[in-house]
């Protein structure tokens, strides 16, 4: 057809839609783990301005998770919250740590 628009391969622009959540955002996570190996990202918005929520990517197996910290209660509150994603990240973390010491004696 004259003028007409043709897509080549399997193309889908596949917005996602969570509340709150800036896709945009998710995309430059993705690409932080790529980029660092990691097997998972986290991004923390202020409660109300997204959902919790966990994303597995297809293809590539890495986890993208979503959480909030509520700074609209008391000091003890908030760092109860920021403990609790402390905590998470020390957990995602853990796995690149165990690879790291792997390589570095040899293993696979």
């Amino acid at each position: 057809m004259r003028g007409a628009a043709r897509k080549g391969g399997p193309y889908r622009d596949q917005r996602i839609s969570v509340k709150g959540i800036n896709h945009p955002d998710l995309y430059q996570l993705l690409a932080y783990t790529v980029a660092l190996r990691l097997p998972a990202g986290l991004l923390v918005y202020a409660a109300g301005e997204a959902e919790r929520v966990e994303h597995t990517v297809v293809h590539t197996g890495r986890r993208l998770e979503v959480t909030t910290v509520d700074l609209t209660g008391s000091p003890e509150q908030i760092l109860a919250d920021i403990a609790r994603i402390a905590d998470r990240v020390k957990a995602l973390r853990a796995p690149v740590a165990f690879r790291h010491a792997e390589l570095m004696l040899g293993g696979c």
